[in-house]
């Protein structure tokens, strides 16, 4: 299933958002640090349901950088 179909079926059910970015692998790179396109993911899903955002990045680093990218979309 394409990725925008998937959301499409899920987007009004999302209530928990497990934060971190990729090359393909489960790296757990801060979220300007991968593959997919986030801003796209979190504009298709309903936002006003999300209860959490969970970073979950390996390096503190990544965690600043996370934080900083998310809190710079959601202004």
């Amino acid at each position: 299933m394409e990725l925008d179909d998937f959301l499409d079926k899920i987007k009004e059910r999302v209530v928990y958002v497990h934060a971190h970015n990729n090359f393909g692998e489960d790296e757990h790179r801060a979220l300007d640090d991968g593959s997919l396109d986030w801003k796209a993911v979190l504009d298709k899903i309903n936002l006003a349901k999300v209860r959490k955002i969970i970073i979950e990045c390996r390096t503190p680093e990544n965690i600043k950088k996370t934080k900083k990218a998310l809190e710079k979309y959601l202004e």
